[in-house]
């Protein structure tokens, strides 16, 4: 039984999503899968990324459509 725990907790992953937002525009999740709890500091960058990336990515296609 202790085993059985051991292997099972060792399984456990934490999943961090964090949506792509440009403006009130969806356009994406950034996933994230850690083997520990994500602190403030780290937080605080990957929603700065997630900003950056939601932008990126609605002038991509933005561009892309106006290409056509």
């Amino acid at each position: 039984m202790r085993r059985t725990i051991q292997r099972t907790l060792t399984a456990l992953v934490l999943v961090v999503l964090i949506p792509l937002l440009a403006g009130d525009e969806l356009v994406g999740v950034l996933t994230l899968e850690r083997g520990h709890v994500v602190d403030e500091h780290a937080r605080a960058l990957l929603v700065s990324f997630a900003s950056k990336a939601a932008v990126a990515l609605r002038n991509a296609r933005l561009f892309a459509q106006m290409r056509c």
